[in-house]
């Protein structure tokens, strides 16, 4: 081989190295992206079947690839496409709180649907989750809080005025809690006549 081919050749073989060192980080997240998904889907597909305790262990796998990518993310910046993952991961949050819910596991549940709100700050069902996980707790102003922030994205929620009357009662407000009952059955929510007995006679 002649001296000018071997400078053709070494010259393409670290065209070839740049180039695959320059494509590597986009593959890797790309790859990446999509186990986020694949463990999303895996996930819900879980949930479906009631099998809350596989779908906390797939949402746990997206969370930590997510986390990956959030690493990588330090040398690079964040962009928009980042953007859209915040609010994939906020639903994967959501999503194992609703399955830790599930199983009774309500303060690992309302710590994710803290994460939730903090990755999207607007995540109504995430409020409303959370008040209903704190009233399970006994953590009644937290829930009043929920409850009350929710109720700023969907003030007609029927189930909200429900949820927050109980919260109300517990906390020794029977006559805003009967109010409550009131609203929440002005809005098409069915009230037994044992709760009304009990709480508002």
């Amino acid at each position: 081989m002649n001296l000018n081919l071997k400078r053709i050749v070494k010259k393409y073989i670290w065209s070839v190295i740049t180039l695959a060192l320059f494509l590597l980080p986009m593959l890797n997240e790309n790859m990446q992206a999509q186990g986020i998904k694949d463990y999303i889907h895996a996930g819900d597909t879980k949930a479906e079947q009631n099998d809350f305790e596989g779908a906390i262990l797939e949402y746990d796998q997206a969370v930590s690839l997510f986390q990956m990518e959030l690493d990588s993310t330090k040398k690079t910046g964040l962009n928009a496409s980042h953007l859209e993952d915040y609010l994939e991961v906020s639903q994967v949050f959501f999503k194992r709180g609703l399955a830790k819910s599930k199983i009774k596991e309500y303060k690992s549940a309302i710590e994710d649907y803290s994460m939730a709100i903090t990755l999207k700050p607007t995540h109504a069902n995430a409020f409303y989750n959370r008040a209903q996980a704190e009233f399970y707790i006994r953590e009644y102003e937290k829930s009043l809080q929920d409850f009350n922030t929710y109720m700023g994205f969907h003030s007609n929620s029927a189930s909200a005025y429900f949820g927050r009357a109980m919260v109300k009662i517990r906390m020794g407000d029977s006559p805003g809690g009967c109010a409550d009952f009131k609203l929440a059955e002005e809005k098409g929510y069915v009230i037994s006549e044992d709760l009304h007995k009990k709480y508002c006679p």
